[in-house]
């Protein structure tokens, strides 16, 4: 069995592991949980995911509780891919997708996600990973639909989401960067009901503009406010290449406002757009894809997550990884 320290890389890695294994059929064990966080443990979205992921493959387990710091895990045959996720807090619906868009390299899932949050604290927003992770994962023959019918805030989520996630045929892109001309931005601002007279929507939008336009493209403001269980807002930008998206997002929160939710989405853009490669939100969930492919993969920086990430997919795939500068490199072992 396949034996992972968790106490570095946060959920990723369990995320991570749990896609790996029912892709590869391979058991593991995963220890030491989130272990240095102030809220040790498996967590309520963490938790959602081991049940997704264990209904999916049969598969047996034991820690999956909430505040677990031990979980093992052991799938065996596909038989439903249809999958129903409750999350009970604001936990990221992103976030809970990530490992069965690892199944999908090989076998098609659909289903509902109900609760949770589609812009929560700590992960990028569902609508960057629909349009940036969903990009990305067409390079490597993963098609993603998304189908948000309600959106969830911080801090009590209360979303519905559809999802189909299916594997295509057709030539894998080897070496995964962005490059080319910057061709458009586009500003994707969401607000609650109770929050548009306050023009909410319209402020985050306004304000990513006024940073933005000095990149001299087109730049595209999609402004919505949608009913909600509780207020909220959070913004989602892109930035498309002639081959290539670059993106993140920003969710808000008391204190907060929303020229100050709008300034921190545009700036971590700017920011990555500058460095080049991935964003640095894209660039750990990307990873297990150019692995099982040995890709090469260019981000935006070498951060903690990613490093976490590259020490499960080794114990998981016969690869060796060659890291130089921002350039990650996964090659067969001979």
């Amino acid at each position: 069995m396949i034996q992972i320290d968790g106490v570095t890389g946060g959920g990723q890695v369990l995320r991570t592991a749990l896609g790996l294994s029912i892709l590869l059929n391979q058991p593991f064990s995963l220890y030491n949980i989130r272990a240095k966080r102030p809220n040790p443990g498996l967590q309520e979205q963490h938790l959602q995911a081991v049940i997704a992921c264990s209904n999916i493959s049969s598969a047996e387990l034991s820690g999956a509780y909430k505040g677990s710091l031990e979980l093992e895990f052991f799938p065996k045959e596909i038989k439903s891919k249809k999958v129903t996720i409750e999350i009970k807090t604001a936990g990221s619906v992103g976030l809970v997708l990530q490992p069965l868009l690892i199944v999908g390299l090989k076998h098609r899932l659909e289903g509902e996600i109900y609760g949770g949050a589609t812009y929560g604290k700590w992960a990028a927003s569902v609508d960057f990973v629909k349009d940036v992770l969903g990009y990305w994962l067409r390079k490597f023959g993963v098609e993603l639909k998304l189908e948000v019918i309600k959106h969830g805030f911080y801090p009590k989520g209360g979303s519905l989401v559809k999802f189909l996630i299916e594997p295509k045929e057709g030539n894998i892109v080897k070496n995964i960067n962005v490059s080319g001309k910057l061709e458009k931005i586009k500003i994707i601002s969401v607000s609650s009901l109770g929050l548009k007279k306050r023009q909410v929507a319209e402020r985050m939008s306004n304000r990513a503009f006024e940073i933005l336009k000095k990149f001299g493209c087109k730049i595209e403001q999609d402004i919505n406010y949608v009913d909600s269980m509780c207020d909220g807002c959070g913004i989602t930008i892109f930035a498309k290449f002639e081959d290539g998206v670059v993106g993140s997002s920003s969710v808000g929160e008391v204190g907060k406002t929303a020229e100050d939710v709008a300034k921190e989405a545009a700036t971590i853009l700017y920011e990555d757009i500058d460095s080049g490669g991935l964003d640095r939100f894209s660039s750990d969930q990307i990873l297990p894809f150019a692995a099982y492919y040995r890709c090469e993969v260019y981000v935006c920086k070498i951060t903690d997550h990613v490093l976490s990430n590259i020490e499960v997919i080794k114990k998981f795939l016969n690869v060796d990884v060659e890291i130089k500068d921002r350039r990650i490199v996964f090659i067969s072992k001979s």
